[in-house]
């Protein structure tokens, strides 16, 4: 170029100006920096010139040996012929030549790269010239990969820093290529082979969307023909390939479909959540009304089946989607408001039910039944306020707080009753000197309730307690279980013992008095298998704990018509019982009484005997005497060793009845109201 140059300036006639112009230019000319581009455009189908370019490679010049660098890699393959014959030729531009020919990345050349390793003077550069080799290849590979290139590379550098990559990318090509020949609509299961060979690949993704596709067009074909259950189905199954994919709006149409099939059968629990589920995704007219239609039917139904909070619920969530039904829920609830009020206040069967059904209704329900829920809690019912406030937990702020303050005004009441009358006087309740005089029968029922009360606000009052409430602070303790208690009488822990702790000394004077009740209710209906308990223990039940203890025992057992007693002379006898009239008698026949009736035998006999007298004839005003027959074997009692019958006495009699125990035949003479015949 320079010469060009120079022939030009010396066959032009220039002015003296141009030719100082000259002077200055030229220098700067030769200095310009070549363009690598040019270069290689200028060299491109010019061998001469692209060896050139290769010597250039030794220049001492770092600007003109890059820009051949460069020039030569643009050049590529076309390049390689030159770089060769320089590195054959051990030229001085040879170890440039293969740092060149190994940034190529050529694999042709990798071969002959290789062959050089061990070459005195070109060992060095040819190894450097096999790294560059390797990241050259690796980018062919990254930037458009295919089964061949991936194959290629590891055939060429088996220890590549890169060759995990290699294998999990030919992994890629050869998945993708396997689903390529499936064609554009295979079958599913040929697709879930395929991601069964290869998974984690991208036709792994790929084959998943295709399952799933087709499965979303079967379900909108399945829609379409009326079939929106299996819609869903096919449509839980596609998400299940493809969860990324939307289906809200054909969930939609299929649950809405399915809910008016539903709701045409009156099959409320099906058409519900289905219409529930397409008005959420999309809450146009008629589905709001196809819905708050649903709610209305199922309410109705629900109300006229007694279950008034599940109607009223559906009542509310009707309301909730079309304001437009608020007359129609007002006036129901209008017309329902009193049978639930006076169920509550008389503490009927679904008393529990009327009153959850009241804070359903909302605000006016809950100002009816506060009063009256706390009139059962105050006389030991409190079911009604402590189950309305437990449902009130999860309702608004108004009722919450309502309920909140009537439970805290009942507990703190039934805590005064129990704190300051009950558990001081409990010895009394226990031991009272006559257990079944209707004083205190009167008096248990009275401490019963606010003990019943008391235990059953509790476990409301400590839920309020634990949201905070400040309205709230109970015992935090839970009351102690049936079975636990049984084992505190066990142990002889009594109702008066102050060492308990409050909550589980509550529970126990409840169960203890609840004992008492139980014990009555048993005399009245199976007075034989509570008498059965009472055999062996040597004296009639000191108190309640004691009586408590004998019910636990007996109300574990079966209902049978004889009972058989182990008597402690050894021996068994069969004890029943039967209702003549106004007489309550009991058989005691067994083999071991044929030859008489021993001492020991007749003393625990007369122990049950004296304790349900004593017990029967003060509570069944039905019952003016009571018979004990003892004898031998049969069906009927045969051989009587001893008949005993005893009418009504007056209460100071029985505790000198029952301090005489164990009881001996010449004891017996000394009860005058005691009819004995012993034999």
């Amino acid at each position: 170029m320079l010469w060009s140059l120079w022939r030009f300036i010396m066959g032009a006639r220039l002015s003296p100006v141009l030719w100082l112009c000259l002077a200055f230019a030229v220098p700067a000319i030769a200095a310009a920096p070549i363009d690598p581009d040019v270069a290689a455009a200028s060299a491109r189908g010019n061998p001469k010139a692209i060896a050139k370019l290769v010597k250039s490679l030794n220049s001492a010049d770092a600007a003109e040996r890059d820009a051949a660098e460069e020039a030569l890699l643009i050049l590529g393959v076309e390049a390689i012929p030159s770089l060769r014959a320089a590195i054959v030729a051990k030229e001085p531009s040879a170890e440039a030549a293969l740092g060149v020919l190994g940034a190529l990345g050529h694999a042709g050349s990798v071969t002959y790269i290789q062959s050089l390793v061990s070459d005195p003077r070109l060992g060095g550069a040819a190894k450097i010239a096999l790294v560059k080799a390797n990241e050259a290849h690796w980018q062919k590979v990254s930037e458009s990969p295919t089964l061949a290139l991936c194959d290629e590379h590891l055939k060429l550098f088996p220890e590549s820093p890169h060759a995990e990559e290699a294998r999990r990318e030919r992994a890629e090509q050869a998945a993708w290529s396997a689903l390529v020949a499936l064609g554009a609509s295979p079958p599913q299961k040929e697709l879930e082979a395929l991601i069964a060979a290869h998974p984690g690949t991208r036709a792994d993704a790929k084959a998943k969307k295709m399952i799933a596709e087709a499965l979303f067009d079967k379900a909108d074909r399945a829609i379409s023909d009326g079939r929106p259950w299996d819609a869903l189905v096919l449509l839980e199954e596609g998400r299940g390939w493809d969860p990324t994919f939307n289906t809200a709006r054909m969930e939609a149409r299929a649950n809405k479909a399915l809910g008016r099939t539903a709701a045409a059968k009156s099959d409320w629990d099906k058409a519900i959540p289905a219409l529930e589920s397409a008005w959420k995704a999309s809450p146009s007219n008629t589905t709001t009304r196809d819905l708050s239609d649903a709610y209305v039917a199922r309410g109705m139904e629900r109300l006229n089946k007694g279950d008034a909070a599940g109607g009223f619920d559906d009542l509310n969530r009707a309301l909730a989607v079309d304001p437009t039904l608020a007359d129609k829920v007002a006036n129901e609830r209008a017309d329902r408001m009193p049978a639930l009020v006076n169920e509550v206040k008389t503490g009927s069967k679904g008393k529990v039910a009327a009153a959850v059904a009241l804070v359903v209704i909302g605000p006016e329900g809950v100002k009816a039944l506060i009063p009256v829920a706390m009139e059962r809690a105050a006389v030991g019912d409190a079911q009604p306020l402590s189950e309305a406030a437990k449902v009130a937990l999860g309702g608004d702020a108004a009722t919450k707080a309502a309920l909140s303050a009537a439970l805290s005004q009942s507990f703190t009441a039934a805590d005064r009753a129990v704190q300051t009358q009950i558990l001081p006087n409990s010895a009394a309740l226990v031991r009272p000197e006559d257990p079944w005089s209707p004083a205190a029968m009167r008096a248990r029922e009275t401490a019963l309730k606010d003990l019943t009360a008391w235990l059953g606000l509790l476990t409301a009052s400590q839920l309020y307690a634990q949201q905070g409430d400040p309205a709230h602070r109970p015992p935090t303790d839970s009351p102690p279980p049936d079975a636990e208690l049984v084992g505190y009488l066990a142990k002889g822990a009594r109702p008066d013992q102050a060492s308990l702790p409050l909550v589980a000394r509550v529970a126990l004077t409840r169960y203890v008095l609840d004992g008492a009740a139980l014990a009555i209710d048993m005399v009245r209906s199976d007075p034989a298998k509570l008498g059965a308990q009472l055999v062996g223990r040597g004296r009639p039940p000191a108190d309640l704990a004691q009586w408590r203890e004998v019910v636990d025992v007996a109300r574990g057992g079966p209902t049978m018509a004889k009972w058989s007693v182990l008597l402690p002379m050894g021996g068994n006898i069969e004890l029943s019982h039967q209702f003549v009239g106004n007489t309550l008698r009991f058989q005691a026949r067994g083999q071991s009484l044929a030859a008489g009736v021993a001492d020991a035998n007749l003393s625990e006999l007369l122990v049950m005997f004296f304790a349900l007298s004593r017990l029967s004839l003060s509570v069944d005003p039905s019952i003016d005497r009571l018979e004990l027959v003892i004898g031998g074997p049969g069906t009927s009692v045969t051989t009587v060793r001893a008949r005993l019958s005893l009418s009504r006495v007056k209460p100071p009699v029985w505790s000198n009845v029952e301090i005489m125990a164990p009881y001996t035949r010449d004891e017996l003479a000394l009860i005058p109201e005691l009819e004995a015949e012993l034999r």
